[in-house]
């Protein structure tokens, strides 16, 4: 009996303890719903941490403006280069994984060098690029733009995580039939799934939180 009074004791002195840090990591975010209730006139007056006359005033400037259609553009554009960056870099990531040549280490040390321009210095060229075709102030522009910037990491993070799976399943693999391009969607993928979500997700919120290359090669809304 006394041994269960300690133990309970002592979990609810952990739960207590969780409870109070979530609490206060969770302070930031408490701000800023509460906030978004203050309106405009209150919110930098007001310092309490929620509204003492909650307003819907901010939601309904928000919601009644271009907002949702912005959302949806971010939301459409961030999916499409997604989908493209996984795709390209799951091939690029086991072709540079499994192949050892002169070219693919060139085109290895190509990329590095790559992540080394900072992405100021680029923007200028693009858009000139993009004038010159055509494309400037659509979001075929931006497609290409955030595909071309997130494939160098993207495809690194994928080789690294290729080369961590034995080459001797494949090869079980293909001796049981299957051909290369079958023994990569059964066997690798599946177990590079882990990082194939990793490169999803930094692809999606890089690109979601983009502002600069989107202020500049789009002004139309």
């Amino acid at each position: 009996m006394i041994n269960k009074r300690k133990r309970f004791a002592l979990n609810s002195a952990t739960y207590l303890v969780l409870v109070v840090a979530a609490v206060l990591y969770s302070l930031p975010t408490l701000a800023m719903v509460g906030t978004a209730f203050k309106g405009d006139g209150k919110a930098l007056s007001d310092t309490g941490l929620f509204a003492s006359e909650p307003t819907f005033s901010a939601f309904k400037a928000v919601l009644g403006s271009d907002f949702m259609n912005t959302a949806y553009n971010s939301m459409k554009i961030g999916l499409v280069v997604t989908l493209l960056v996984v795709v390209l870099a799951v091939m690029a990531g086991y072709a540079l994984s499994r192949f050892k040549s002169k070219l693919f280490s060139g085109y290895l040390t190509g990329m590095l060098v790559l992540q080394m321009f900072p992405l100021m210095l680029r923007l200028i060229p693009l858009f000139i690029i993009f004038k010159n075709l055509g494309i400037q102030n659509t979001q075929l522009s931006l497609v290409i733009s955030y595909t071309a910037i997130n494939l160098p990491f993207s495809i690194l993070l994928l080789k690294g995580f290729f080369d961590t799976i034995s080459v001797e399943i494949e090869e079980s693999a293909m001796i049981d039939g299957c051909n290369r391009w079958q023994s990569m969607v059964r066997i690798v993928l599946p177990v590079a799934a882990a990082g194939i979500a990793t490169v999803a997700i930094f692809t999606f919120l890089n690109v979601w939180n983009e502002y600069t290359f989107a202020n500049v090669l789009v002004n139309d809304p």
